[in-house]
């Protein structure tokens, strides 16, 4: 299981950064070896579920992070930042204003015992939702010299683009 906490996002120098935390659990019987997390970046998009998918066939081959281990029932956090050119960055224009709401694929690769294993997720990444919604707010590329505030992510589930 992953859970992941952004901890800052920046758009500076024609890059879009997030530095997050993603906390790792083993709730499996065996430890889990060799675990290496491969990230990345993307903004919502009409086909945001084809790029992740994309990614999440190209991430078997991607060497990932350093290797890790975590043992039956324990708990890894892994601290990075993943990076896009602003220019890939797709923006969106909500009553004249622009925005974007970051998109971070996660792939996870670890031995189990004989097997390889693996696990795909997903998390859209925004400004803490206002009281009483669980909408996660969007990135105002405007605010972006002063901070974006304080940041959440929630899972996000892709609709199966081979199936429909």
């Amino acid at each position: 299981m992953t859970e992941l906490r952004p901890l800052r996002a920046t758009l500076r120098d024609g890059m879009v950064s997030i530095d997050f935390e993603l906390y790792i659990q083993n709730r499996g019987a065996e430890p889990a070896d060799n675990v290496r997390a491969v990230l990345a970046l993307f903004a919502a998009s009409a086909d945001q579920d084809a790029q992740i998918a994309a990614f999440h066939g190209a991430a078997r081959m991607a060497p990932g992070s350093e290797p890790f281990s975590i043992a039956p029932g324990g708990i890894h956090m892994l601290k990075g930042q993943v990076t896009q050119s602003g220019d890939q960055m797709r923006v969106v224009h909500v009553q004249g204003k622009p925005m974007f709401v970051p998109i971070l694929p996660v792939a996870l690769k670890w031995y189990a015992g004989l097997s390889i294993r693996t696990l795909r997720d997903a998390f859209m990444v925004g400004t803490v939702p206002a009281p009483g919604s669980d909408r996660l707010g969007p990135l105002w590329v405007e605010r972006a010299a002063e901070g974006f505030g304080r940041l959440a992510a929630k899972r996000y589930v892709p609709k199966d683009v081979a199936g429909g």
